[in-house]
């Protein structure tokens, strides 16, 4: 089933980058505090295996919130934002410029 997804990337442990929304399959809805494996990273982010933490789940709109991405540069943002634009066909969201 396809659910909506959403989540923030920061760029430093207190710089926000972005948020990351769309849909992805999921066969079914991830409980509350349970760790998904999401994405298989090909870049080189050694910081982020592709794994997320669920925070929430809002029923009324299919929507799961999934804890934040920490990086430790705006390069390795980029390249994370990159990724999940062109593979997962995702959309990210920036802020301004950093």
């Amino acid at each position: 089933m396809k659910i909506n997804i959403d989540f923030s990337i920061f760029c430093s442990t207190t710089s926000t980058y972005g948020y990351v929304t769309g849909l992805l399959d999921f066969n079914e809805i991830p409980r509350i505090g349970e760790t998904v494996k999401l994405f298989d990273i090909e870049n080189q982010i050694d910081e982020f295996d592709g794994a997320l933490k669920v925070e929430s789940f809002v029923s009324d709109h299919n929507v799961l919130g999934f804890e934040p991405v920490v990086l430790s540069s705006l390069i390795m943002a980029d390249s994370l934002a990159e990724e999940l634009e062109t593979k997962y066909g995702l959309f990210v969201v920036r802020y301004e410029e950093q």
